[in-house]
């Protein structure tokens, strides 16, 4: 994601009117979870979501 914002960023930078930028779905994401921090928020994952994760953070 970060990526295609710079992608973005530049276009802007070089002229080009942000309204005519194409808003794009992205080319590549992960789902992660950092457990002790949702722990902190008091937000429980439920356990089948956490299955479909790429990466979960345990500390």
């Amino acid at each position: 994601m970060g990526y295609q914002a710079g992608l973005k960023a530049a276009a802007i930078l070089q002229g080009e009117e942000p309204g005519n930028i194409p808003i794009d779905d992205a080319r590549r994401y992960a789902l992660v979870f950092n457990l002790p921090r949702a722990r902190n928020l008091g937000i429980e994952i439920p356990q089948d979501i956490l299955l479909a994760a790429d990466i979960v953070y345990t500390e």
